[in-house]
C-alpha cells in the first residue's frame, strides 16, 4: 500500500506480559500506592489557598489535605487495580 492512500494499519495487540518475580506484582497495591501518592499531591495542592486565605493560623490545611487525598487516592488506585489491573504498572526490580 503506498503513503498517503489514506489506509490505517492497526498493530496487532499483544498479550500483557506480568513478570512473577517483579518486586511486587500485585496491581490492587500498586495502584493503591500510585493513587495514594498522587493523592497526597493534589490534597496538599488544594490546601494552599487555605493558608494563603486564612494565614498561618491554617498550617493543617496542607498535611491535612494531603493525607485526606491520599486516603481517596488509595482506595480509587486499589478499585482500578481490581477491575484493570492492565492499567496498572508492575513495580520491576
Amino acid at each position: 500500500m503506498p503513503w498517503g492512500s489514506g489506509v490505517a494499519f492497526a498493530a496487532a495487540a499483544e498479550p500483557i506480559a506480568t513478570n512473577p518475580a517483579a518486586q511486587n506484582s500485585d496491581p490492587i497495591q500498586n495502584g493503591a500506592a500510585a493513587g495514594a501518592g498522587v493523592g497526597a499531591v493534589v490534597g496538599a495542592i488544594t490546601g494552599l489557598p487555605g493558608i494563603l486565605a486564612f494565614g498561618v493560623g491554617a498550617l493543617l490545611s496542607v498535611p491535612l489535605g494531603a493525607i485526606t487525598g491520599a486516603i481517596g487516592g488509595a482506595v480509587i488506585g486499589a478499585i482500578v487495580g481490581a477491575v484493570a489491573p492492565d492499567v496498572v504498572p508492575q513495580v520491576l526490580p
